[in-house]
């Protein structure tokens, strides 16, 4: 633990500076977003894709990176289920629906149990290519009961599809996309960045001067 007493009085204070700047909530920037997006257009919820337990039902939704490279950490979902077993993970595109033998990354594993939603899944940050489509997609693995995920009719032209037969052929569509949001990993609030280096240049400049 560095001691401010113990700092040429610039520094301290700079330090002291970037300290509570610190405390600030940095925020990921949202890179997809059919669950909650603002400003307006409003996303409602027009029902529920249903993934039971009597057919072999996986659905996926499709986002395209910007134009930059990036990492995702945080996925939140329209979800629900009154108990099933499902794993959702992150694939590459075949080019009309997902790779499924171009894993990216897992993004949420639940073995049992039940829950209301929205699912909020955050796992270790996964990079992704600058410009690239990825599929999001929802397994149902087990349990007794159904693994639902909500849809709008609000938004178009975004790609989603679904299978029936564990993935071996897909039938992709555009519209009524499954409602998800898709954030970035969080980057230090500027003024975080900005006091750590104004405290090194004062420490600095002092320094030469002394």
């Amino acid at each position: 633990m560095i001691s401010l007493r113990r700092l040429p009085g610039s520094l301290a204070s700079a330090l002291a500076l970037s300290a509570l700047a610190a405390g600030v909530v940095a925020r990921g920037e949202v890179i997809f977003n059919t669950f909650d997006p603002t400003p307006p257009p409003t996303v409602n919820n027009d029902g529920y894709v249903t993934m039971s337990a009597a057919n072999n039902y996986w659905q996926s939704q499709a986002f395209t990176t910007g134009g930059s490279a990036t990492a995702i950490d945080k996925i939140t979902f329209d979800m629900q289920t009154f108990g099933s077993a499902f794993e959702i993970g992150l694939y590459a595109s075949s080019g009309t629906a997902p790779n499924l033998t171009s894993l990216i990354g897992s993004i949420y594993n639940q073995g049992s149990g039940a829950f209301a939603g929205p699912l909020v899944a955050t796992f270790s940050a996964i990079n992704l290519n600058a410009s690239t489509e990825y599929w999001v997609v929802a397994k149902r693995t087990g349990g007794a009961n159904d693994l639902l995920w909500g849809y709008t009719n609000d938004l178009s032209g975004l790609d989603n599809a679904y299978t029936s037969d564990s993935g071996t052929s897909w039938t992709t569509s555009t519209s009524s996309p499954m409602r998800m949001k898709v954030e970035a990993v969080p980057e230090p609030p500027a003024i975080v960045l900005s006091g750590i280096g104004l405290a090194s240049a004062m420490y600095a400049f002092r320094r030469r001067r002394g």
